[in-house]
């Protein structure tokens, strides 16, 4: 009988017993960047692969973050973002570079071909959508793409990307915005951030395509990046620094927050599967741990 009673008394100690927290990224590796410094990534649709835009090339890696299947040298890149059927990759070149390109993706020979080139400095979008720049891209469910056209102001422009045309563009009056772009589910509408005028924290809006606006959310002032869940039910945020903060979309509640080893974060990227989180730092030379892929399933809350 004394045996019995020790016996659950230890099953009834393990029950509560916090599970073994992961500390560490689960895969970290290194980015090979001919200028030492990376400004973007992007899972696939499939979450087969991660995009990674450098200062200078576009990089595929497999899921595993082994040696990347391919690596070509495109030009300046600080934005990409993957069409919604996974064949299409696009890229955005920042300062002075108005072309938005599409480049195609074949999976079976793990290949880029340039596809098609989209001028965002097009004197017949007028004047006050036009620009030499072009920071963001962001695909829709419903093949529309909307490029950010400044990164003072959040200037926005929609293409049919597949027609290589011009649809509509707005502004709205948000500055020093965040370099990130998300559709809503249904492509009605475009999730960013930015900081209200006169104020140095930041705001996540909701903007559909005429440039109505509505906030959801405050955000941290040392927010340096944000991306949405596969279901858009949680936002998670990277601080300089490099501590993540998870957040219910709707209530603005904490779910989970942890240290990354990323302490100068230029983007996050949310798996297909929900699990999984990748991370990049913008200063890649000799830093091994330049990418981070952190299994947020495993993580416990309380030893953090």
């Amino acid at each position: 009988m004394r045996r019995r009673i020790i016996v659950l008394w230890f099953v009834l100690l393990c029950s509560v017993l916090p599970v073994q927290a992961q500390e560490d990224p689960v895969i970290s590796a290194p980015v090979d960047s001919r200028t030492g410094t990376a400004y973007s990534l992007e899972w696939s649709p499939n979450g087969d692969v991660l995009a990674v835009g450098s200062g200078y090339e576009i990089m595929i890696y497999p899921a595993d973050l082994g040696a990347p299947l391919l690596v070509i040298e495109a030009g300046e890149i600080v934005n990409i973002t993957w069409s919604a059927d996974g064949t299409r990759l696009v890229s955005a070149g920042g300062y002075r570079n108005p072309e938005i390109r599409l480049w195609a993706w074949d999976s079976d020979t793990n290949t880029l071909t340039p596809a098609a080139a989209l001028d965002g400095n097009d004197p017949a979008l007028g004047a006050d959508l036009r620009s030499r720049n072009q920071y963001v891209v962001a695909w829709s469910s419903q093949d529309l793409l909307a490029s950010m056209a400044d990164d003072r102001i959040m200037r926005v422009q929609v293409w049919d990307p597949l027609a290589a045309e011009f649809k509509s563009g707005f502004e709205v009056l948000y500055t020093f915005p965040l370099r990130e772009l998300v559709w809503n589910a249904n492509g009605t509408a475009l999730i960013g951030a930015g900081q209200r005028p006169n104020e140095e924290s930041f705001v996540l809006i909701s903007m559909d395509l005429e440039g109505n606006v509505t906030e959801l959310l405050d955000l941290p002032e040392d927010t340096a990046a944000f991306t949405l869940s596969p279901d858009q039910t949680q936002i998670a945020l990277i601080a300089n620094g490099g501590l993540v903060t998870i957040l219910d979309l709707v209530s603005g509640d904490n779910v989970l927050s942890f240290q990354s080893g990323v302490t100068e974060p230029v983007g996050l990227s949310w798996h297909p599967d929900g699990d999984r989180l990748a991370l990049l730092n913008y200063k890649v030379e000799d830093n091994d741990n330049a990418l981070e892929i952190w299994d947020i399933s495993a993580i416990n809350e309380d030893s953090f």
